[in-house]
């Protein structure tokens, strides 16, 4: 592993009472990669632009403190989950609530965006996951299974399959077109913190308090490899966030006092940059950065960090950093087109398919119990 000097992060921001009371929960827009939003205790949700000292936008309508939150793809909408159980979905343009359903009878703790299509999941404390029809106001799938609290919940990039994590350490993964159970995935020894998919390839990847990252071949169902154990001290460095880089050739593992870049076949680790960001709770790659955003539980306050890649293996390679995605194998036949989701980059300027062009998934109502 190269040494962990070569490369040192800048705190570009600290966001100085973020919420009153403190911060629950934060994401990134993965659209731009530039805006974020925050939820608090203060049961309000704000809105972001990195590098840019003010809140844009404070979002109120809760009734109790903000657990869950994350933008839709293109960054219109933002949806956040409540302690109460409950979701709100806010219209960015207009800023205003446009949808509230009353998704858990207890704390709703992660929350996704389809990549497209008005669905979005919710998992909760209850052990349920539900897949939400926004444009209905309908759950058009719940999902029963999981034994423990939901802890993480990620749509493939085609929106066919969706991965849940628990606090338990396992992890489910349902196919949400034929609304079924497609596998378990049990060898983790600690609570599911983060779980991204490959952009191009069938593989999973999945973090955990065990402090280890798995990648899981989703052809075959099985375990491809296992990284070690990062410690703190003599235990087990809890896993706080993971991505895939844009050109999937990497994956990027953040912990409390460093950042580890890993392979997968076999597991190896690239390299790593040892920095004391504290509680990491979302990052996004941009161009040849890292931008990481960390609160500490029951502060009010939200550090911004920006980490160069360019001296990092394998990104030290011009070659893999101006190299372009690899074609994702992840892909949706529709009745008229097919559509890969392979990232684009950030001046493309294609513009999207006229809308009866644009692939449709239809989400039969469904409620899968255990076996």
């Amino acid at each position: 592993m190269a040494s962990a000097h070569k490369t040192r992060p800048i705190r570009i921001q600290d966001y100085k009472q973020a919420h009153v009371g403190g911060v629950n929960c934060l994401k990134i827009g993965r659209k731009s990669g530039r805006v974020l939003a925050t939820g608090g205790e203060d049961k309000r949700v704000n809105i972001y632009n990195l590098g840019r000292p003010n809140v844009l936008m404070s979002l109120p309508g809760h009734t109790t403190a903000i657990k869950c939150v994350v933008f839709d793809n293109a960054e219109e909408f933002v949806v956040a989950g409540s302690f109460g159980g409950s979701l709100k979905l806010w219209d960015l343009e207009e800023k205003k609530i446009v949808r509230t359903l009353p998704a858990h009878n207890t704390v709703c703790t992660c929350v996704d965006f389809h990549p497209f299509g008005e669905f979005l999941v919710s998992g909760s404390v209850d052990t349920q996951v539900k897949v939400w029809d926004v444009r209905m106001k309908r759950v058009a799938q719940t999902y029963k299974g999981h034994a423990r609290t939901i802890e993480a919940a990620r749509f493939s990039p085609d929106g066919r399959w969706l991965a849940t994590g628990d606090e338990a350490g396992i992890i489910k993964l349902w196919d949400v077109t034929a609304g079924k159970l497609l596998q378990d995935f049990k060898l983790h020894q600690g609570a599911i913190t983060a779980l991204d998919f490959h952009p191009g390839e069938f593989l999973m990847a999945s973090g955990s308090e065990d402090g280890t990252c798995k990648f899981w071949d989703l052809e075959t169902f099985h375990l491809l490899s296992s990284t070690e154990p990062s410690l703190f001290g003599d235990v087990p460095a809890r896993t706080r966030a993971i991505t895939f880089s844009p050109e999937g050739n990497a994956l990027l593992s953040a912990y409390n006092e460093s950042l580890k870049v890993f392979g997968w076949e076999p597991a190896c680790a690239y390299d790593h940059a040892v920095v004391q960001w504290g509680k990491v709770a979302d990052m996004n790659v941009l161009s040849d950065q890292l931008v990481v955003c960390c609160f500490e539980e029951g502060y009010p306050d939200v550090d911004v960090w920006v980490l160069g890649l360019q001296k990092l293996r394998p990104f030290s390679d011009p070659d893999v950093m101006h190299s372009p995605p690899k074609e994702s194998r992840f892909e949706l036949k529709a009745n008229t087109t097919a559509k890969s989701f392979v990232k684009m980059g950030a001046d493309a300027e294609d513009p999207p398919p006229p809308e009866d062009m644009q692939p449709q998934l239809t989400f039969t109502p469904v409620i899968v119990n255990p076996p």
